[in-house]
């Protein structure tokens, strides 16, 4: 009877040690290096991951003029599923929809990544809305691992070209 009661026991013990399983995310802190030039200071902004996208606001700016930059890293299986070119390009095409709702791009020319990768910055000139009257810089780009800027940069191209030459995440 003995052999028995072990064995029993044995079997509730195993049957009720099963292993669970659960996908977690866990953001991890990373940092946006950027050098915009001498005079120049950084201010963090709001966190939003409502969306499969983990993504935070910067203002780069020299108290005359500034740029606003959102650092992307997707989380969401899908999204990580498409390939860099993919997503750069999806990026690239909402930015455009929703840039000219209020303005129209007047050109574009090409600036290169930290990574040496071309990057398309288009110019706008806004025609409606808060900005209207206003130019400005709009570019998206990889910036290192799984992380994508996004920069709206109302500087000048120079400012705007250096920032993105040197903006990286490490």
């Amino acid at each position: 009877m003995n052999r028995l009661a072990i064995i029993i026991a044995v079997f509730a013990l195993l049957g009720c040690s099963a292993a669970l399983d659960a996908k977690v995310i866990i953001p991890c802190e990373r940092t946006l290096v950027v050098d915009p030039g001498d005079g120049y200071y950084i201010n963090t902004g709001d966190i939003d991951t409502s969306s499969g996208i983990f993504m935070e606001n910067f203002t780069i700016s020299d108290g005359l003029g500034k740029a606003d930059a959102v650092v992307f890293t997707p989380y969401d299986d899908v999204l990580k599923m498409l390939s860099r070119e993919s997503f750069l390009d999806i990026m690239s095409v909402a930015l455009m929809i929703e840039a000219t709702k209020e303005g129209q791009e007047t050109g574009n020319w090409t600036a290169s990544s930290y990574y040496g990768a071309p990057v398309v910055v288009h110019n706008m000139t806004f025609t409606s809305g808060t900005l209207a009257g206003s130019d400005a810089y709009l570019a998206v780009w990889h910036a290192g691992d799984d992380s994508y800027l996004v920069l709206f940069s109302m500087l000048d191209s120079n400012t705007t070209s250096r920032i993105i030459s040197t903006a990286r995440i490490v």
